[in-house]
């Protein structure tokens, strides 16, 4: 399912990737990035020292498109 999107990526790299956000809680299976969903990106960012500033949840997430989605495949 991921692999078609990921080409020249390797088959165990993707799989490893894939577990390795299930660990983290990373991925969100309702596809809306929350705000808490979004403080939780940024402090796995912030553990890997790449973070230099949060960004405010009204300034980078826009759910309407999610949402208008959702409602098309529910």
């Amino acid at each position: 399912m991921i692999q078609p999107n990921f080409v020249e990526t390797e088959k165990e790299i993707l799989i490893s990737l894939v577990q390795r956000y299930k660990a983290q809680d990373t991925l969100n299976p309702d596809l809306v990035l929350t705000e808490e969903g979004l403080n939780h990106i940024m402090d796995i960012i912030e553990l890997a020292v790449e973070l230099k500033q949060r960004a405010g949840y009204e300034k980078v997430v826009n759910t309407d498109f999610t949402k208008k989605a959702m409602e098309n495949i529910e």
